[in-house]
């Protein structure tokens, strides 16, 4: 378990390089960006904490997530190829966004399975019968 987050969290705080000068530089930093995505996707529910999947969500999807500073470095590139440049990176950001929606709905799931499994009453189970008062001591004698 803690390889495994150890793993997750070097992949989470590796930095990204956004600067790149053509297409093909692009295109090699996103094929990085999505191998590292689907790796940490690739990691067992049952490993990571809330947190853990917090962390995944913002560094994939956030206001700082490398694909945002991507987009914003494309005012460096020449303007005839932001055109494409761009589509790259939001089919990219797109295909995480689907896939990171569907992992958090299934690790949501997870979650709730588990927390429903840790219970210790089983609710199908009738009611005990509960004997609340005594008799009358006029019916006693």
């Amino acid at each position: 378990m803690l390889e495994n987050n150890h793993k997750l969290h070097t992949i989470l705080e590796e930095n990204v390089e956004t600067n790149y000068s053509s297409i093909d530089e692009l295109q090699s930093i996103l094929l990085v960006e999505k191998a590292k995505f689907y790796e940490i996707i690739a990691i067992a529910s049952d490993r990571l904490t809330v947190k853990d999947v917090e962390e995944i969500r913002v560094r994939f999807s956030g206001k700082k997530s490398p694909l945002q500073d991507l987009l914003k470095s494309l005012k460096n590139i020449e303007p005839a190829l932001r055109k494409n440049a761009g589509a790259l990176i939001n089919n990219l950001k797109q295909t995480i966004e689907t896939e990171l929606n569907t992992f958090l709905q299934n690790y949501r799931i997870f979650a709730e399975n588990k927390k429903i499994s840790n219970e210790i009453e089983d609710i199908t189970l009738p009611v005990p019968e509960l004997f609340v008062g005594s008799r009358h001591p006029v019916m006693v004698v």
